[in-house]
């Protein structure tokens, strides 16, 4: 399983990753430096919304299937 992982999930990303790992470094060390920016700020909003953005599938996930199983219930039941 991991084998498969590796090789069809994360070897073809693998050098995306790796570049932008390196350009938020770079962004990183530019913003210490110059002061212009906290990246450290950016990346934690970035993944503050992100989470709050899977967090809202899954609860709509749950939402469609409550209501799935609901309206069958409903529809056996009620045939009209």
């Amino acid at each position: 399983m991991l084998y498969f992982a590796w090789k069809v999930v994360l070897r073809p990303i693998l050098p995306y990753l790796l570049a932008f790992a390196g350009l938020v470094a770079v962004a990183t060390a530019l913003g210490d430096v110059t002061g212009w920016w906290d990246m450290h700020a950016i990346l934690l909003d970035a993944l503050i919304q992100t989470l709050r953005g899977v967090i809202d599938t899954i609860a709509h996930t749950i939402r469609g299937v409550i209501d799935g199983i609901l309206d069958a219930i409903a529809a056996r039941l009620n045939p009209l």
